[in-house]
C-alpha cells in the first residue's frame, strides 16, 4: 500500500526525479525569468550532474551574455559544440543559436537554428530561434513568417517579444503594444519587453507614460543598460536637472566592458549640451569607430564642429551623412545651413541635383530637398518636390472618393473645389496667401477644417463656405490639398500675407485688458514653439528644428519701460516668473488668448513689437502687418530661408538667427555681418 506522499514510481520500480529538483530545469526557468545569478548556480550544478549535456553549458553561456562577459559566453559555446554533435535535440540547437547570435557569429547562429528545424521542423523553438535570427539580420518579414509556424499553444513570451520586435523594426508601433503587454502578462519580469513597451508607448506619443516605464524598470533592473540610455536619452532634452541626471544614468556604466556604439553616442551628446568639448569629441569617436556607418552620429559630430567653429570639418560630416542616409532631414536642413554659411550653397545644390538623379529616391529624401531648394528660393524646383511632405504623401484620397487634384487648368468656371487643410493652422494660414491665384481661375470654393481657424477662413470672404464636419457633405468636382497650392499654382516666388484686421470688439477688449495692466509701449513674447520636448512624440537625438530660445536670451530683446505680454501657448510651470525676473518687471500671461484666434488677432493689434520664435501667432502678425523679431533656429525652417535677417515671405518681420554653440545674438551683437544675405 502506497502511504500518501510516497514518491511515484516508473516501470522498472526507478524513482522519478522531480523536476522542482531537477537543476537543469531550474536553470532554464531562472534563465527565462532574468534571475542571472540563480540561473547560473542551478546551471553549474547540473555540468556537475550531467557533464555531456550540452544544454547547462549553453544555458551558462547565455547568462554570460547577458552579463556582458561574452568571453566567457563563447567558452561554454565551444564546450557545448561537440556535445551537440552526438547528443542534441531541437530545444538545444534552438537555444546554441541564440547564444551565437548574441555572440555576433551569424554563421554559427544559422547552422544551429538550421539544425533544430532539421531535427524537428515544427519545433516551437527552432522557429523562435530562426525568427531572433532574422531579427538580428533586420529581415523581420521572414521572422513574422517564423513566428506563425509555432502553434497558438506554444506561444508564449519569448514568442510574444519576437513578434512585438518584428513589429518594432517596421514601425508598427500600434502593432507592437498588444504583444508586449502579453508578453509582460505571462513574464513580468522581462526587463526587455519593459524597455520595448516604453520605446513604444514614446513613439505612441506617451512620453510621460514611457519615462515612468523606464524608471520602474531601472529601478527593479538597475543594470539594465538599453533602459538607461533611452531614459537618459529622453531626459537630455529638458532643463538642467534632467540633463545631470541623464549623465548620472550613464556615468555609472563607465568603465564597463564592451558598451556599444549608442552608449557612447547619447554620452557624447550629453557632453556636448554640458558644453564639455572635449569630453564630446572623444565620445562622439568612440561612438564613430563603434558604428562606421552611421548617419546620426556624423550629423552630432558635425553639430560639434559647427558649433566650435570648424565648419569645413561639420560640412564634411554632413555630407557623409547625407550620402549614407538621403532620407534623413536632419542631414539636409545641416548641411544646406553650413554650406550657406560658408558661401559654398552652389556646391551643395549641384551635390543635390545630382542625388535627385538616382534611381528609386526616397520620398523622404525628395522632401529634405524641397526644404534645401526652397530655403535657398529655387521656388519652381522646391514646390515640386515639396509634394513629397509627409503630411501629403499619409493622404492616400481627399474625401468623398476624390483624388488630389495634380494638375489645374487654367479655366475652371462652373467646377466647385474643395481645398483642405494640411499640417498645422500656421500653415494653414500661410498657404492661404495662394487661394486669390486659384480663384482667379473661376472656380466656386469651399474649404474644409477641423481646426479654430475656420471663423477666420470663413471672414476672409474667399470661400463661399467653410465646413468644420469630416468629410463634408457636400460633392465637389475636386479637392485641393492647401500646401499644393504653389505647384499647382506654378508660384514664381512668395505671395504677400493674406491680408485681414481684427473685430472691432476683440480689438476693444484687448486694449482694455492691457491698459489695466500697464502703459505702452506693448510688446507679445514667445519663447517656445509647439509643446515641450518631453512631451512631444519625437524627442530627437539632433538638434534640430526646436523653436525654443532660452527666456533669458528673449529677455535682452525687450526694450526698457514697455509693458510686456506673454503669448507663450501653455507656460511650464514658473516660466512666467523667469522671464518677469529676467525682465525685472510684471508679464501679463495671456495664454487664454491663444484659445481663440479672433481674441488672439484683437491682441495682436494692440501690440507694438512682437518677440517670437516662428508660431502659429507669428503668421497672424504677419497679416496685421505687426512688426515682429523672430528668433529663428539653426538649422531654419525653409520659409525663414537658410540666411539673412529677412524673409519675402515675412516682410513684417526681422529675423535672429541662433549660431555657434547654440547661442543667440543680443540686439547689440545683431548686425548684417552675422547674417549674410539670403541666396537669390
Amino acid at each position: 500500500m502506497k502511504h500518501r506522499g510516497q514518491p511515484a514510481a516508473d516501470s522498472k520500480g526507478m524513482r522519478k526525479q522531480s523536476t522542482l529538483n531537477d537543476p537543469l530545469q531550474q536553470g532554464l526557468r531562472a534563465l527565462a525569468e532574468q534571475r542571472w545569478s540563480d540561473a547560473r548556480r542551478w546551471l553549474t550544478v547540473s555540468t556537475q550532474r550531467s557533464p555531456r549535456h550540452p544544454l547547462p553549458y549553453i544555458g551558462l553561456g547565455l547568462v554570460a551574455s547577458e552579463q556582458g562577459d561574452f568571453a566567457r559566453a563563447h567558452t561554454y559555446a565551444q564546450k557545448a559544440m561537440p556535445l551537440l554533435s552526438a547528443r542534441g535535440s531541437a530545444p538545444a540547437w534552438a537555444r546554441a543559436s541564440q547564444l551565437w547570435r548574441k555572440l555576433g557569429d551569424a554563421a554559427q547562429a544559422h547552422a544551429c537554428a538550421e539544425r533544430a528545424l532539421q531535427c524537428d521542423p515544427q519545433n516551437a523553438l527552432g522557429h523562435l530561434a530562426a525568427a531572433e535570427l532574422a531579427l538580428a539580420h533586420n529581415d523581420p518579414a521572414r521572422t513574422l513568417d517564423h513566428l506563425q509556424h509555432v502553434p497558438e499553444s506554444e506561444r508564449d513570451a519569448a514568442w510574444q517579444f519576437a513578434l512585438a520586435v518584428a513589429y518594432i523594426y517596421l514601425k508598427r508601433w500600434s502593432d507592437a503594444l498588444a504583444p508586449l503587454q502579453k508578453c509582460l502578462q505571462v513574464d513580468p519580469r522581462h526587463a526587455n519587453a519593459r524597455n520595448n513597451l516604453a520605446l513604444v508607448y514614446k513613439r505612441l506619443g506617451q512620453v510621460e507614460r514611457a519615462r515612468t516605464e523606464w524608471e520602474a524598470l531601472i529601478r527593479d533592473v538597475p543594470d539594465h543598460l538599453e533602459a538607461n540610455i533611452n531614459l537618459a536619452a529622453l531626459l537630455m532634452d529638458g532643463d538642467q536637472d534632467e540633463l545631470q541626471r541623464s549623465a548620472r544614468l550613464l556615468q555609472r556604466f563607465e568603465g564597463a566592458a564592451s558598451l556599444p556604439s549608442v552608449y557612447w553616442h547619447v554620452v557624447a551628446q550629453i557632453q556636448h549640451r554640458q558644453k564639455k568639448w572635449e569630453q564630446a569629441h572623444t565620445s562622439y569617436r568612440r561612438a564613430l569607430d563603434l558604428d562606421p556607418e552611421s548617419a546620426d552620429i556624423r550629423i552630432n559630430w558635425a553639430i560639434w564642429h559647427y558649433d566650435t567653429g570648424d565648419l569645413d570639418t561639420a560640412q564634411r560630416l554632413l555630407l557623409e551623412a547625407a550620402q549614407r542616409a538621403p532620407e534623413d532631414q536632419h542631414a539636409f536642413l545641416w548641411l544646406g545651413s553650413v554650406s550657406a554659411e560658408l558661401g559654398d550653397i552652389d556646391r551643395f545644390l549641384t551635390l543635390l541635383l545630382e542625388l535627385l538623379q538616382k534611381p528609386k529616391v526616397h520620398p523622404q529624401t525628395l522632401f529634405n530637398a524641397a526644404f534645401v531648394l526652397l530655403g535657398s528660393a529655387n521656388w519652381r524646383e522646391g514646390f515640386q518636390l515639396y509634394q513629397q511632405r509627409p503630411s501629403r504623401v499619409d493622404v492616400t484620397a481627399a474625401p468623398n472618393c476624390l483624388a488630389y487634384a495634380t494638375r489645374l487648368p487654367d479655366q475652371m468656371y462652373g467646377d466647385t473645389i474643395l481645398v483642405t487643410q494640411d499640417q498645422g493652422i500656421g500653415d494653414e494660414w500661410f498657404f492661404l496667401r495662394f487661394v486669390p491665384q486659384l480663384a482667379q481661375r473661376g472656380a466656386h470654393l469651399h474649404y474644409a477644417t477641423t481646426s479654430k481657424i475656420a471663423p477666420l477662413m470663413q471672414r476672409i470672404g474667399w470661400f463661399e463656405k467653410v465646413w468644420t464636419d469630416w468629410p463634408p457633405p457636400t460633392l465637389f468636382d475636386a479637392a485641393i490639398n492647401i500646401g499644393d497650392l504653389p505647384f499647382l499654382l506654378q508660384a514664381q516666388g512668395p505671395e504677400d500675407p493674406v491680408p485681414i484686421e481684427a473685430l472691432p470688439r476683440h480689438r476693444d477688449a484687448a486694449h482694455l485688458i492691457l491698459a489695466a495692466f500697464g502703459p505702452p509701449p506693448y510688446v507679445g513674447v514667445t519663447w517656445h514653439g509647439g509643446t515641450s520636448l518631453l512631451r512631444s512624440a519625437e524627442f530627437q537625438r539632433v538638434r534640430t528644428l526646436n523653436k525654443i530660445i532660452p527666456i533669458e536670451a528673449l529677455a535682452r530683446w525687450i526694450p526698457e519701460g514697455a509693458t510686456v505680454v506673454s503669448l507663450q501657448r501653455n507656460p511650464l510651470p514658473g516660466e512666467i516668473e523667469r522671464l518677469a525676473a529676467a525682465v525685472g518687471r510684471r508679464v501679463l500671461d495671456a495664454a487664454c488668448f491663444n484659445d481663440d484666434l479672433e481674441a488672439m488677432l484683437g491682441l495682436l493689434a494692440q501690440l507694438d513689437h512682437y518677440y517670437a520664435v516662428s508660431n502659429a501667432n507669428v503668421h497672424l502678425a504677419a497679416s496685421l502687418g505687426l512688426p515682429c523679431t523672430v528668433f529663428v533656429p539653426n538649422p531654419p525652417e525653409w520659409r525663414w530661408m537658410l540666411a539673412g535677417d529677412r524673409s519675402p515671405w515675412f516682410p513684417n518681420a526681422r529675423i535672429v538667427r541662433c549660431g555657434p554653440r547654440g547661442a543667440w545674438p543680443a540686439p547689440a551683437e545683431f548686425d548684417d555681418r552675422s547674417n549674410p544675405a539670403p541666396p537669390s
